[in-house]
């Protein structure tokens, strides 16, 4: 996930990327947690 996000942020931009942040903070703690 983290090699996506990556190319997501090169490839989309930073508006994008910001949005996305916020979009997959609580997924990544989740995931944090999970494991």
């Amino acid at each position: 996930m983290r090699a996506d996000a990556i190319n997501l942020t090169t490839v989309g931009g930073v508006a994008i990327n910001v949005d996305d942040l916020a979009k997959m903070r609580p997924v990544f703690l989740a995931n944090r947690f999970r494991r």
